[in-house]
């Protein structure tokens, strides 16, 4: 009997490498052309703008074969490019950006300049990358560290998964001569311990700068838990959503859908602080040709310096 439950335990578990491998070369034939030549693009230079800071989080879901048909990054690409050509967002901080994404996005999204730096060199490897327009803002400094015991150097910590990271900017605002630290991460999904401890180096970097400070991210943890309470309370940071005099929230309260799912989990956050006023939060829950752009909603504030 237990012979026979092991293999058909083999056999399903054949059948379902099978049936996502079948996937992923229909998705790859099928799209992966299209995506190639494709010629759509978005040039946000052309975009004017007043004094809000349009600031996006946007977890774009590394490739996997895992994602077969409209949920392939080769289909997802242009619903991803959609969305930032709807909002027009003066600075991105994208999570899971793979080799892949870089390519395109670097390509596609006009007058903006990337700054990034791949977590490990894996053929996986993953950035937690940012992009901000360069007619409005100049680059005063960039950094990246490892949410770890010795930030500077390539490690991992508190029984992480992987290597997490950060990158971020100081921007001057053209304009004004105003100045931001943003900041872009994406802590640890399976260590608790990591995600706090992460989010302790974190802060440790940010509070070194004395300019208004925004953070985003997929924390991989929700509004209940002990790092969001860390960040809020003994950090002094403030969940933009809860202070936001305008907040439009996704269908089911989450930000994370597994491509469709409502998992009531909010794990995708822009965080505050030193000056900055959070005029207007939207959890963008837009299904555009009835397709996700990635299984996270992107998160849009709009914020005063």
């Amino acid at each position: 009997m237990k012979n026979k439950k092991v293999k058909i335990s083999l056999i399903a578990l054949a059948a379902a490498i099978a049936l996502a491998a079948t996937g992923w070369v229909s998705a790859f034939c099928f799209y992966r052309p299209s995506y190639l030549k494709g010629a759509e693009t978005f040039d946000i230079s052309g975009s004017n703008y007043g004094e809000e800071v349009t600031v996006m989080s946007f977890n774009v879901r590394y490739v996997t074969p895992v994602d077969c048909g409209k949920q392939s990054w080769f289909y997802r690409a242009k619903l991803v490019l959609q969305i930032i050509e709807e909002e027009k967002p003066d600075i991105i901080g994208f999570q899971e950006m793979t080799t892949a994404h870089e390519e395109y996005l670097t390509e596609r999204l006009k007058g903006y300049a990337f700054v990034y730096e791949f977590r490990d060199g894996s053929s996986l490897k993953e950035a937690t990358a940012i992009a901000y327009r360069t007619d409005r803002f100049e680059q005063k400094e960039k950094g990246h560290f490892w949410l770890s015991k010795t930030p500077d150097v390539q490690s991992k910590d508190w029984k992480s998964e992987r290597y997490r990271d950060a990158n971020y900017v100081v921007l001057k605002e053209k304009n004004t001569g105003k100045e931001l630290a943003y900041f872009n991460t994406h802590l640890d999904a399976k260590s608790a311990e990591a995600r706090i401890n992460g989010a302790k180096v974190l802060m440790n970097k940010v509070n070194t700068y004395s300019v208004p400070k925004i953070i985003t991210g997929d924390f991989n943890d929700v509004a209940e838990s002990e790092t969001y309470s860390f960040i809020t309370k003994s950090a002094n940071f403030s969940d933009a959503r809860l202070i936001s005099e305008k907040a439009t929230t996704a269908k089911g309260d989450t930000t994370f859908t597994g491509y469709g799912k409502e998992t009531n989990q909010r794990l995708d956050f822009v965080f505050v602080k030193d000056g900055v006023t959070v005029k207007s939060y939207k959890e963008n829950d837009e299904t555009p040709f009835g397709a996700y752009p990635s299984d996270h909603y992107p998160v849009i504030v709009k914020i005063l310096l």
